[in-house]
């Protein structure tokens, strides 16, 4: 998942608008969501945020 889906379609939450946000992303395989998930998280959780795969 890029940086720029993230941001599309969190901006609401990002702003402060929403709580929470809910979206799908597609990946080749298991080992390439966790990557991306992980990436994603060594900058976001400093910030308070966190990306949570549900499936």
């Amino acid at each position: 998942m890029s940086e720029e889906v993230f941001i599309r379609h969190c901006s609401p939450t990002l702003a402060g608008i929403k709580t929470a946000n809910l979206f799908s992303c597609r990946f080749a395989d298991e080992k390439e969501m966790r990557d991306s998930v992980r990436r994603l998280n060594v900058v976001l959780v400093k910030k308070g945020i966190r990306v949570l795969p549900l499936r």
